[in-house]
């Protein structure tokens, strides 16, 4: 019998921060999920004549949709999973999470041979990611 379905119950743990804390990420997002994220990305443009893609909303609801919990604390205290945390997070530290979801999603689409999410919007939008990766650069 084949899986034609994302259960939402699976997960990886993932060690960061030296192996003090850890992340945990779901198996798989469904493609509802992938297209709910997709288009959290667009926002009209001013002149409501186009679209532009926003790469911060973009980056928080991917990690929003992907973890399923973590271990990080602030002041002692558990820190929920949610815009407001992950707005906060140092840089190397979300730089770290987002790395090891990068190889996470990366290895999950090898096995199913499917095209990442960011290359499929390449396609779309190929002068705005050229666009965006440019200035990520300088």
């Amino acid at each position: 019998m084949s899986n034609y379905f994302v259960s939402g119950v699976g997960s990886v743990r993932k060690e960061i921060c030296d192996g003090n804390e850890y992340v945990v990420f779901l198996d798989d997002i469904s493609y509802g999920q992938e297209q709910e994220l997709a288009g959290s990305s667009f926002t009209s443009t001013a002149d409501g004549g186009g679209f532009r893609v926003d790469f911060t909303k973009y980056a928080i609801k991917r990690l929003l949709f992907w973890m399923s919990d973590w271990s990080l604390t602030h002041n002692n205290k558990a820190v929920p999973i949610s815009e407001s945390s992950i707005r906060r997070l140092d840089r190397i530290v979300s730089d770290e999470i987002n790395k090891l979801l990068d190889a996470h999603i990366k290895e999950i689409d090898e096995k199913k041979g499917l095209t990442p999410l960011e290359e499929k919007m390449a396609t779309f939008f190929p002068e705005e990611i050229a666009e965006e990766n440019e200035s990520e650069e300088k």
